[in-house]
Order: structure tokens, then sequence, then C-alpha cells
């Protein structure tokens, strides 16, 4: 992990690019992005459920929150299969990092451009960087608005994550 000032923290600085020319207009990023190769889901439990032993293991992309409200879980759908209560179809869209925490304007220079297209998304930010989530039969259209926004959308190659027995 990158702390303070060094290499790293020069890369993600250098994506800040001015892309209005109108005086007092904050500048936006230009950001390298990477879609993974796992289908996701977003699950909901109850605020004070236990966290079920699938979502135990290592998985490429699993988050765990907790509120006073909820307990939602975002796995590989292939460990869900048949649960009610989750939103399939999600591909997870990570912003190359690591980003510092004080950057302003990441999730928002990837939610205007998919909103003027009318996309919709979830976003997840870890300590190192940010995710978007967006339906995968809205994926083509929403790499094409990313790319037209100035981003740089990639696949990355990896194996998916598979359901434990497989």
């Amino acid at each position: 992990m990158t702390k303070g000032r060094g290499p790293g923290r020069q890369v993600v600085a250098a994506l800040w690019l001015p892309i209005a020319a109108a005086a007092g207009q904050a500048p936006t990023p230009h950001l390298p992005l990477v879609v993974l190769p796992d289908t996701v889901v977003v699950c909901r439990f109850p605020a004070d459920g236990p966290i079920p032993a699938w979502a135990l293991g290592p998985q490429p992309f699993l988050t765990i929150s907790r509120t006073r409200t909820e307990l939602s879980i975002t796995a590989p759908q292939a460990l869900v299969a048949g649960r009610e209560g989750c939103e399939r179809g999600y591909r997870p869209v990570k912003v190359q990092g690591p980003l510092p925490l004080d950057l302003v304007g990441i999730v928002a220079a990837l939610a205007e451009p998919l909103a003027r297209n009318g996309i919709s998304l979830f976003a997840i930010s870890t300590y190192e960087t940010d995710y978007v989530l967006v339906k995968d039969a809205d994926l083509p259209r929403a790499r094409r608005a990313w790319q037209a926004a100035g981003h740089t959308v990639l696949e990355q190659v990896e194996t998916p994550a598979r359901a434990p027995g497989r």
C-alpha cells in the first residue's frame, strides 16, 4: 500500500486533467478503469443477522457492510445461487489504485457519464480504491459513456470465482 507521497501517488495525481476551460470549474479526473471478470450479486440481510458461511472465505470480489438497518453482502454470483433477496447480474468496475483517501470527485466522475446515458450504478469504496457496479446488460453502454468522458476501460483477464465444490 502506498502511503504519503511517492510513485503511486504521482501516477494518480497525473490522472487529474482539467477537461473544462471555464474558470472556476473543478478539474475532472480521467481514470483508468478495469472491468473485473466475475458477475456479482448484491444481497440484503437483516441488520442483526449472521454473516453467511459462504461469505467468509476469500473471493476475488466480496464486500460486507453492516449498518443499523441492514447487512449487505456483494459477492460472486456463483456463490449465491437461488437465494432470495439478492440483486443479480452486476459487473464490478475497479478504479485502478491505490487512491489517496482525500481525492475528490472520483465517484462523481464515473457516475456523471452513466447518469447522462440513463445507466444506474452501485458504488463501493475500499481503503485503496473505488468500484462501480453496473448491470451486465448495461456494461457495453457504460464502457462507451466512460470512454467518451476520457476514461480508459480495460478488461481484467482472470479466471472468475467458482462456487465451493466446483
